[in-house]
């Protein structure tokens, strides 16, 4: 039996910049019974860092296609990085699912895919990449076998 993997695009979870926000808000609000007004200006680093993570949201997605493979663009603060990499044993050494301290605070895992040349490409934010990450081991367990 040969395993299909559906085609998919994941987008960056909308819980991300609510998180964000939150985290800017608070930052904004600690020293308030110190500093005053002058605690605004926490907020100016929070608000531009909400206004990325925006811009992130808005221009970022990975696409999943077993014949085409893997490919996405990031939107950066200076950059787009566009890529893609096949659904090859060959070409993929590595899968393997990540939570850094924020991605735990918001629910989310990351993906990081580490090629058989050394490079690697790790995606945080996208909501659903625990059962992609299972679906591509298994394709790939699969497609190793043959």
């Amino acid at each position: 039996m040969r395993l299909q993997l559906p085609d998919q695009q994941l987008r960056v979870s909308p819980r991300l910049p609510a998180g964000t926000a939150v985290l800017a808000a608070l930052a904004g609000a600690a020293p308030w019974p110190w500093l005053g007004a002058w605690s605004l200006l926490a907020l100016a680093p929070g608000l531009s860092l909400f206004l990325l993570i925006l811009r992130f949201q808005r221009g970022s997605w990975i696409r999943v296609s077993q014949t085409r493979g893997i490919s996405w663009r990031l939107e950066g603060p200076f950059r787009r990085r566009l890529g893609s990499v096949a659904l090859d044993p060959a070409e993929i050494g590595e899968l393997s699912l990540e939570a850094s301290l924020p991605s735990r605070l918001l629910g989310l895992q990351d993906l990081r895919i580490l090629r058989r040349d050394g490079t690697s490409h790790r995606f945080r934010g996208f909501e659903g990449v625990g059962p992609l990450a299972e679906a591509l081991h298994a394709v790939l367990q699969q497609a190793a076998r043959r």
